[in-house]
């Protein structure tokens, strides 16, 4: 047997040793099984890398001419280009957040009990454990386990401060929400596997070259698109996201919601037919996602809230790419079918990288500060200069501005769309024009809520006496700002190193063969623009350098702003969080839902007592689809009360009843 086998096979049994270990050992009691899993799936993936070939291994072995039982229960891994590319970001976010953790729960060693520590850490190794199968694995039965018990562990790590009634109810309408889109894809293995008597994905070439394609790929576009959280399914990841420890949210947006996509990529390569519309109708719920997510965005007081509804927007824009590909391929336009979807998974890797680092950077203000709430912040860049500089970096990278990552690939998005509006076809055109429209508002807003949050949380003064002195958290918890920064720097000034090997996987399209010599000729741009990018970054470097040599020189002197001839004001003058989004409020208020708490004078107080006045703005759109359905339903289960009427021949009913249901389905081969 390969020693890489059995090195992962022995790290996932010795992750169990962290229930037994101490409480301030059992950090590195998962770290070693944690970092001996990213070794061995590293090289697997980097091997199919560079020999283009997909890897086929299995987790069984023999003792005694028979198969290990475990083993045995899970089948084949499949790794192909595609897959490669996602255990290299799942293991390149995970390390940053297992890292970031050791300093995050110091805090909370004294406080949790052993077995609360246990859990946690194992729920994070088994959370880390479940993307990786999931991404390798192709039978339907063991995916859709493992899929559940992806969905499980998140609940444990969002439920970290579960003592807390709204953390908890939080939790729980995650893990509903998660049930709801299994049931989705388990109709939709069912659907297949009954036309073919094959479990998986396999079965889906067979199902789709037979049977109309779109019912099909809606089902197991519902499913996915729950994990992703493209709308009207995201409601329960504005409030996980923000619930969860700084590094959980980072794994769960930087990695986590990529699962829903990576399903979605995984189903298309066998789609067959009905290409329109597929792609028109993610085109649509894409674009939707955009507009709505981002306006949503510029809105939040909380920052990691904020971050999250960011998360909503980059998945649509990544979506919009997948879509645009699909059309480009369905009229026959290779540019925008290839660089569409070569955008769109260069997307994918680059947002798992600054926005699971902006979410960990919030976990430090959160920590020294002990608020999320922007309009409690300011002043931070003087005393955390570290963190205000790699927040200043990740928003630029989100901010999709040269030279950094994020550029590249949503400048792959355009060119195709450029390229599609120059092939004549009218109806793409149309499509694209709105694409552009839709990206290009996108742009714009993301950059206002982006400005605020940095300007507000990291400029001006500070708004509040905080309750330590403000300071750089530890070092472990600047360590993913590090790793990540270097790689988003290097993926903005070289992309040509990662573009070719992305190029590769779209041979997993089998179904819908796309042209990769297209793509290919485009490789020129990208070199001059790393070139270019290469001497901006140098003469930056340079300046700072002759500045930094400068100030050495003279002694720096600190004084108050300059006032125009009024220095009276205090923090409460600066701009808050409201006002600084208020004049984006009346072009979107159609899809907020406002509300003031203020407690009105009355005539006969002569001496008013203090007043406070908040605002809170509410996702219209959860309003309607969650929270009015379940209000109606609570109101309406008691009157289901009316079918207890006590009597036992009523109760011998319901059952006979249940059973000629089933009878009529099976003779209509309903079921």
């Amino acid at each position: 047997m390969q020693i890489d086998l059995i090195i992962f096979q022995s790290a996932i049994v010795l992750s169990l040793l962290v229930f037994l270990f101490p409480i301030k050992l059992k950090y590195y009691a998962i770290m070693l099984p944690i970092l001996a899993i990213m070794t061995v799936t590293s090289f697997w993936a980097l091997g199919v890398i560079f020999s283009h070939q997909e890897k086929v291994t299995s987790l069984s072995f023999n003792i005694s001419e028979q198969v290990f039982s475990f083993w045995s229960l899970i089948p084949q891994l499949f790794i192909d280009q595609i897959t490669a590319l996602f255990i290299l970001m799942i293991n390149v976010v995970s390390l940053g957040a297992f890292v970031y953790s050791h300093g995050y729960l110091k805090r909370y060693l004294g406080v949790k009990s052993p077995l609360g520590m246990s859990m946690h850490y194992f729920s994070l190794f088994l959370l880390y454990l479940c993307m990786l199968l999931l991404t390798m694995l192709k039978d339907g039965f063991m995916f859709l386990f493992i899929w559940e018990l992806m969905s499980l562990s998140s609940f444990v790590l969002v439920a970290f401060h579960g003592e807390k009634a709204k953390i908890m109810k939080i939790a729980i309408n995650y893990l509903v929400q998660m049930h709801i889109g299994f049931l989705f894809l388990l109709a939709g293995f069912l659907i297949a596997n009954k036309q073919t008597g094959i479990w998986g994905f396999d079965a889906l070439p067979y199902y789709f070259s037979s049977n109309n394609n779109f019912p099909l790929f809606l089902v197991f576009f519902i499913g996915f698109s729950i994990k992703a959280g493209l709308i009207p399914f995201h409601t329960w990841l504005p409030h996980a996201h923000p619930a969860a420890p700084a590094y959980v949210s980072g794994m769960m947006s930087g990695v986590m919601i990529k699962m829903g996509i990576y399903g979605i990529l995984r189903v298309l390569t066998h789609v067959q037919y009905q290409l329109y519309e597929i792609g028109l109708t993610m085109a649509i719920i894409s674009m939707i996602t955009i507009l709505f997510s981002i306006s949503m965005a510029v809105f939040q007081r909380d920052i990691k809230k904020l971050l999250a509804y960011s998360s909503i927007e980059n998945i649509g824009i990544i979506c919009l790419g997948i879509s645009l590909s699909i059309l480009g391929k369905a009229f026959h336009i290779n540019a925008l079918a290839v660089l569409g979807l070569t955008g769109a998974i260069f997307h994918v890797l680059n947002h798992s990288l600054y926005k699971s680092m902006l979410f960990m950077l919030s976990g430090n203000i959160e920590k020294i500060t002990e608020t999320r709430n922007i309009n409690e912040l300011g002043g931070l860049a003087k005393k955390m200069p570290y963190t205000a500089a790699f927040f200043l970096i990740g928003s630029l990278a989100l901010c999709a501005l040269p030279p950094l990552n994020g550029f590249v690939s949503e400048f792959l998005i355009y060119k195709g769309i450029f390229k599609a509006i120059a092939s004549g076809n009218f109806f793409v055109s149309i499509v694209s024009i709105l694409a552009i429209i839709v990206m290009a508002i996108s742009g714009g807003i993301c950059v206002y809520a982006l400005t605020k949050a940095f300007g507000l949380s990291f400029l001006g003064t500070s708004r509040k006496t905080y309750p330590q002195p403000l300071h750089e958290p530890p070092r472990t918890m600047l360590f993913p700002a590090f790793l990540n920064t270097f790689l988003m720097l290097g993926l903005g000034l070289a992309p040509v190193v990662l573009l070719p090997e992305i190029s590769h996987a779209l041979s997993a399209f089998k179904y819908m063969p796309l042209d990769k010599e297209v793509f290919e000729t485009q490789m020129t741009v990208f070199e001059k623009f790393g070139l270019l990018s290469f001497i901006l970054v140098t003469i930056l470097f340079i300046v700072l350098g002759i500045r930094y040599w400068q100030q050495k020189k003279v002694k720096v002197s600190y004084g108050p702003t300059w006032g125009c001839g009024y220095s009276a004001g205090d923090a409460k003058h600066q701009y808050t969080s409201t006002s600084y989004a208020a004049p984006l409020k009346h072009i979107v208020s159609p899809l907020l839902k406002e509300t003031n708490t203020f407690q009105l004078y009355k005539e006969e107080e002569i001496f008013p007592g203090e007043r406070k006045f908040s605002t809170e703005t509410k996702d219209r759109l959860e309003e309607y689809s969650i929270l009015r359905p379940i209000h109606f339903l609570l109101q309406k289960i008691p009157k289901i009360g009316l079918a207890q009427t006590g009597r036992i021949q009523h109760y011998l009913i319901y059952p006979l009843a249940f059973l000629i249901l089933i009878a009529l389905l099976t003779a209509f081969n309903f079921i």
